[in-house]
């Protein structure tokens, strides 16, 4: 376990050497977690870097001074121009005390996402701590940590009842023939490593294969932090940017799983057409007024029972399937076109969570998610009718966009005389079908002031006949060579 009491003595012990009567130029808070104390000693200068954002508390020491960066929060400014005077490990305890000439005192506590850095003045009094979201340290008392406690005892009472630094030694001490007390002082004077297991800090009496040795605990700590933050980090960011957009994903599979659903549905109800032409078939053999005809199949060679309306004829009956048929038809290349639309934002966020788990630098991941955090909507209303696609602007700044984006040879409709969305045909000169032509002419006129009228006139021509004067208002456009409609305005379904 990092920053258990052995290693924190050594540490206490390494950097008192180096810091006593060293002044304290200026503490700073770079970002919300990082603190950072600037010590200098005749022409040295030394910077000690805590930082809490990680799952560990962290500390590392260098001898140098970076820049401090435009924005920063200052800290404990009762200790700027102070002189360090000792370095102390709290026995027992995950804590180190730094005292000033001042007789204030700096608690730097290890307790990994509740590590804190806490200030008392000369008499004990608690003035306030770096991290002040961790509410319980406002009734820090350091009585708690100034009693006198022989380290035997401290040894004891963590191994007896709840082991904080020392959790496996017990059970592997019943294999050996070496004392606690021995073993302990083994390793207070063993040499600096990373562990191989979790290559975090630690003693050792000889050495570990797979272990990286250090001359210093120091370095130990310094070589940890270099790796274990920026790694940590570099998670912690994966994971903020990835889940919206597993969110996201996971929303649009079971989309696209219904529509799939929707089209197999579908496809078993495709009966309608031939229902409606068993009726014309057979319609001099049913008699007027049923609820339900018997007819041959010639398709399955059976008889097939086809409900009907009482109150209509055979052949509106037929027509009626037939519509429904016709219906069917829409809603299932709508359905297409949807699905479609659905695989390639899927196809989309799959790449986009595959370039950020891929992603090795933090500052690479900022820039790939700036780019790809937010999945991009199709800007217009979107059909499909007959294998054509119908794209409808939802306002003036789409109305113009529309006719950047579309091809000179679609079809452009827009109510006459009336302000509203411009409608077009992706036909690229292709004919477009009358009950098409129809439609979006239908849509046009609904989607304008003209949709309370019983009739709406309907301009339509081809894009490159629609021009945009220099400095008009969104939306505003002139027409050349344009035909008209006369159509009742109906809504259209959903795109």
């Amino acid at each position: 376990m990092i920053n258990h009491y052995l290693l924190l003595r050594r540490l206490g012990a390494e950097l008192e050497a180096l810091l006593q009567n060293a002044v304290l130029s200026i503490a700073y808070s770079p970002q919300r977690e990082d603190l950072q104390l600037l010590f200098k000693q005749e022409d040295a200068e030394f910077t000690l870097k805590l930082n809490f954002a990680t799952d560990l508390s962290l500390l590392s020491f260098w001898s140098d001074v970076a820049g401090k960066p435009r924005q920063y929060e200052k800290q404990f400014t009762q200790l700027w121009g102070k002189t360090l005077l000792s370095v102390t490990a709290i026995a027992g305890e995950r804590m180190m005390c730094m005292t000033f000439d001042n007789g204030m005192q700096l608690w730097l506590r290890f307790f990994g996402r509740q590590g804190n850095v806490l200030l008392t003045d000369a008499t004990g009094k608690f003035i306030g701590p770096f991290r002040r979201i961790i509410k319980n340290d406002y009734d820090f008392d350091v009585n708690l940590y100034t009693k006198e406690t022989k380290f035997s005892e401290v040894i004891n009472e963590a191994i007896t009842q709840e082991p904080v630094w020392w959790q496996k030694r017990p059970l592997e001490l019943a294999q050996t023939d070496i004392s606690l007390f021995d073993l302990i002082n083994l390793l207070e004077n063993g040499s600096a490593c990373l562990l191989p297991s979790t290559n975090q800090p630690g003693l050792a009496s000889q050495q570990i294969p797979g272990s990286s040795s250090y001359p210093s605990i120091i370095e130990a700590y310094n070589s940890f932090f270099r790796t274990y933050l920026p790694d940590f980090l570099l998670e912690q960011e994966k994971r903020r940017l990835l889940q919206p957009l597993n969110d996201r994903l996971k929303r649009l599979k079971q989309k696209e799983k219904e529509h799939q659903q929707q089209l197999k549905q579908l496809a078993k109800e495709s009966h309608f057409e031939h229902w409606g032409k068993l009726l014309l078939s057979s319609a001099h053999l049913i008699p007027p007024a049923v609820s339900k005809a018997e007819v041959d199949d010639y398709l399955i060679g059976k008889k097939v029972i086809i409900k009907l309306d009482p109150k209509k004829s055979v052949v509106q009956n037929a027509n009626r399937y037939f519509q429904k048929a016709k219906n069917q038809l829409i809603e299932a290349q709508q359905l297409e076109n949807l699905s479609g639309i659905t695989s390639y934002e899927i196809a989309q966020l799959e790449e986009k969570i595959a370039g950020i788990q891929g992603s090795n630098q933090l500052k690479a991941l900022r820039k790939i998610a700036e780019k790809t955090i937010t999945p991009t909507e199709f800007p217009f209303r979107r059909w499909t009718m007959h294998g054509l696609e119908i794209w409808l602007g939802k306002n003036a700044r789409q109305n113009d966009e529309l006719l950047r984006q579309v091809h000179k040879d679609d079809i452009w409709l827009h109510a006459r005389n009336h302000s509203g969305s411009h409608v077009v045909i992706r036909s690229a000169g292709k004919k477009v079908p009358q009950p098409v032509l129809e439609a979006a002419a239908c849509w046009a006129a609904w989607h304008s002031k003209g949709k309370t009228e019983n009739l709406c006139a309907v301009m339509y021509t081809q894009r490159k006949y629609v021009r945009k004067p220099k400095g008009a208002l969104p939306g505003a456009v002139i027409v050349e060579k344009e035909s008209t409609l006369l159509v009742h305005p109906s809504p259209p379904p959903a795109s």
